[in-house]
């Protein structure tokens, strides 16, 4: 496949992201939908997205694990403002079963609210997150990769899980618009496994 690649430097507001969105404004607030492992890192690093998302007059749900009724990170959450889901994930398990329900959750969750844009990042929530959003039909997806991961660390071990979740990234990424790479490295580490098509690179 031919590929595109854009390399910029940091953006305060996630501008990049403003092309694709001027494009389906309507009268109604649009959803955007924010998928991640790890629920802390919502807020501590996904923070001037979920700001500029909602200033560009976006509604925000995000989901991930751990996020039951009462907690005290939910609570953060909407207070923020953002509509929030409790997503059934495991984060580092490499069970068949559990990552296929962890897909139907999210394809169930989407098939609810409807979203017109969703990105995932960490490893499941883009794979999963991207699948499922282009099996329930979702306009718009987007996917953030921040690095390698653990399936891609050094050691004959993990050889075969790295080559299963390889496949696994180039048929996810073959679902979504743009890919978003934390670094020009593990941009090139993808494109050299082939699991991109287009690419837009943010360095910061």
């Amino acid at each position: 496949m031919s590929s595109m690649i854009f390399h910029c430097r940091r953006m305060e507001s996630f501008d990049l992201l403003s092309i694709d969105l001027r494009g389906i404004r309507s009268e109604m607030k649009q959803i955007f939908l924010l998928i991640a492992s790890y629920p802390d890192s919502i807020l501590t690093f996904r923070g001037p997205l979920i700001v500029a998302l909602q200033a560009g007059g976006l509604q925000v749900h995000v989901c991930a694990p751990g996020l039951p009724l009462g907690s005290e990170v939910r609570g953060k959450l909407e207070a923020c403002g953002l509509t929030v889901h409790d997503l059934q994930l495991h984060r580092t398990g490499q069970n068949p079963f559990m990552d296929l329900l962890s897909f139907w959750s999210l394809w169930r969750l989407m098939r609810g609210v409807r979203p017109e844009i969703v990105m995932g990042y960490t490893i499941k929530p883009v794979i999963y997150g991207s699948l499922a959003a282009w099996f329930a039909g979702v306009p718009q997806r987007f996917a953030l990769i921040t690095g390698l991961g653990y399936a891609f660390q050094e050691g004959q071990a993990r050889g075969g899980l790295r080559a299963l979740v390889q496949r696994l990234y180039a048929l996810a990424l073959s679902r979504v618009e743009k890919v978003f790479f934390r670094t020009q490295m593990t941009s090139r580490y993808f494109g050299g496994a082939g699991c991109w098509h287009q690419v837009l690179t943010l360095v910061w």
